[in-house]
C-alpha cells in the first residue's frame, strides 16, 4: 500500500516523504523488517523508490530516500533491482554534488577565517548527505557486480578523502566503503594508488575502535600482494596499535575479519541519529560518546558510534587475548558470530 501511494504521489513530497519514512521503519529494527525489504521488490518498488533521488525531489525527501534504499540493500535479493534501477550512479552522483559542496564552504571558512556554518540546502546538512550515501554504497558493495560498478564511476579519490575529514562518523563510513572495495584486487590497487595508505595507517591509531578496526581490514586486504617484510611491519603496526588499553578487538592473534566487520557491532551500536531531535551526528567529535539517540524518527546513518566491544557499554564481553606479532600467512577468516540473532539486530537498526 506505501508503494502504491508513492507511486500515484507522484511529485507531491507532503505524501511521498512520510511514505518513505514509513517505508524505511518498516524495513528495520524489528522482526518482519526482512519481510518488508523483499515486500518493496516483490510489489515494484525500487524503480519508483530509486526515481525519488532525481530531481525536483528536494533534499529532505531525497536523505529519506537514502536511508531506505540503505535497508533495502540489506537484503541481498534487493541489490540486482537497485542496482539495474541505477541506483548506485544516483548514490554516487548526489556523493560528488555533496561532497563538492562541502569542500567549497571548507574554502570558504578557510579564506575568510570565519567560522561559518556547515552548508545547508532545505534544512539538510551536506555532511549528512555524504554520510547517507557513503553508507548506503557501503551495504551495496557487499555485492561484487555492485563494487565493479563503483570502482568504474572514479569515487575512490572521494572515499579516500573522506578519511581526512574531521567528522568521526564520515571517517568510519568512508573507511567501512573503502574495506568492502579492497576486497577484489582491482579495489586494493585503486585504494592504494589514490594514496590510502598513509591516512589508513593514521586511523589506526583512532580512540574510536570502528574506525580503527576498518582501517585495519583494509590494510589487511590491500598487503595479500606484498613482500613478506612489508607484511611484517605492517604486522608490528597493527598488533601495536590495536592492542591498546583493554578494548582488545582480536581474538588469539586472529584479526577476527568475517566477511563484515559489522557482525561483531552490539545492535544498539548502530548509526542512529540523522532525524532525531538531539545533536547532529555529524558534530560528532574523535574520541567522544555520541549523544544519546531519543527521536522518534532515528536512522541508522549515525555510524557506528562507540563501538567498544568489550567494555560496559557492549553486548560483549572483554575478549581474551594475548598481545603479538599477527602472522598474515596463516591468518583465516573467522565464523561468524554464533548468536546470529545479534547481528540481525544490528543490522535492523532504524535508517
Amino acid at each position: 500500500a506505501l508503494v502504491r501511494t508513492i507511486v500515484t504521489a507522484g511529485d507531491r513530497e507532503e505524501i511521498t516523504e512520510p511514505a518513505v519514512c514509513a517505508l524505511r521503519h518498516l524495513t528495520s529494527r524489528h522482526v518482519e523488517s526482512e519481510m518488508a525489504q523483499n515486500a518493496v521488490r516483490l510489489n515494484y518498488g525500487m524503480q519508483v523508490i530509486v526515481k525519488l533521488l532525481h530531481p525536483p525531489s528536494r533534499w529532505p525527501l531525497v536523505k529519506a530516500v537514502i536511508g531506505l534504499i540503505r535497508n533495502l540493500a540489506l537484503c541481498q535479493a534487493n541489490h540486482a533491482p537497485l542496482r539495474e534501477n541505477g541506483a548506485i550512479h544516483h548514490l554516487v552522483r548526489l556523493l560528488m554534488r555533496a561532497f563538492q559542496d562541502t569542500q567549497r564552504q571548507r574554502s570558504s571558512v578557510a579564506s575568510t577565517g570565519s567560522q561559518a556554518p556547515t552548508a545547508y540546502a532545505d534544512g539538510v546538512r551536506m555532511e549528512e548527505i555524504v554520510e547517507g550515501t557513503v553508507g548506503a554504497l557501503h551495504i551495496l558493495a557487499r555485492e561484487s557486480h555492485n563494487r565493479s560498478i563503483i570502482r568504474q564511476q572514479m569515487v575512490i579519490p572521494i572515499f579516500v578523502q573522506l578519511l581526512f575529514n574531521e567528522i568521526e562518523n564520515i571517517q568510519r563510513v568512508a573507511a567501512g566503503v573503502l574495506c568492502e572495495l579492497a576486497t577484489d584486487k582491482e579495489g586494493a590497487e585503486m585504494i592504494e594508488q589514490e594514496g590510502a595508505t598513509a591516512p589508513l595507517t593514521e586511523l589506526l591509531h583512532s580512540r574510536n575502535e570502528g574506525v580503527a578496526t576498518y582501517a585495519a581490514a583494509v590494510l589487511f586486504r590491500m598487503s595479500e600482494d606484498k613482500p613478506q617484510d612489508y607484511k611484517k611491519r605492517l604486522s608490528m603496526e597493527l598488533t601495536n596499535s590495536l592492542f591498546r588499553e583493554d578494548q582488545n578487538l582480536w581474538a588469539g592473534g586472529d584479526l577476527g575479519m568475517g566477511p563484515d566487520l559489522q557482525d561483531m557491532l552490539a545492535p544498539d551500536q548502530g548509526y542512529d541519529a540523522m532525524y532525531t531531535t538531539g545533536p547532529p551526528s555529524v558534530h560528532s567529535s574523535h574520541g567522544g560518546r555520541p549523544f544519546p539517540q531519543t527521536g522518534y524518527d532515528q536512522v541508522l546513518l549515525d555510524s557506528m558510534q562507540g563501538v567498544d566491544l568489550g567494555s560496559q557499554h557492549s553486548e560483549y564481553g572483554p575478549m581474551d587475548v594475548t598481545p603479538g606479532p599477527l602472522d598474515f600467512d596463516t591468518l583465516e577468516v573467522p565464523p561468524p558470530p554464533p548468536d546470529n540473532q545479534v547481528a540481525a539486530a544490528w543490522y535492523d537498526t532504524d535508517l
